[in-house]
C-alpha cells in the first residue's frame, strides 16, 4: 500500500513502521500538493552539515520548542499562541522546530 486512507495514530495498523519515519519520500508523510511550494519550506535533512551552506545561514539558526498550546474560549489566538506567533516572526533563516509539531 502507498497510502493509508483510514484514520491512524501516524502509521498504517499492522505495519511495521515506528515513528518518527527517518527514511521515508515526504510526499508518504506530508501533503506536498497541499503545500502550492513546499521548497520554500523544506530543505534537506543534511543542509545543516552541507559545506555549501553559507556561514550566515548557520550563524542566523534560532532553535525552538513547541508544546500543546491551548485555544481560547473565543476562538482567537490565546496569550500562549500569541507568544509563541511572535518568537517564530524572528529574522532567522533557519527555524529549527521541536516537539510537538502541529498538522497543518
Amino acid at each position: 500500500l502507498d497510502r493509508w486512507w483510514a484514520p491512524h495514530s501516524g502509521i498504517i495498523p499492522g505495519s511495521a513502521a515506528r515513528l518518527p519515519l527517518l527514511e521515508c519520500p515526504a510526499d508518504h508523510v506530508i501533503d506536498l500538493e497541499r503545500m502550492v511550494q513546499p521548497e520554500r519550506y523544506l530543505r534537506e535533512s543534511s543542509m545543516l552539515c552541507n559545506p555549501r551552506t553559507p556561514r550566515s545561514v548557520l550563524l542566523s539558526m534560532k532553535h525552538e520548542r513547541l508544546s500543546a498550546i491551548a485555544a481560547a474560549a473565543d476562538g482567537k489566538p490565546s496569550p500562549d499562541a500569541q507568544a509563541l506567533l511572535a518568537r517564530l516572526r524572528s529574522p532567522a533563516k533557519v527555524l529549527s522546530l521541536s516537539g510537538t509539531l502541529p498538522d497543518y
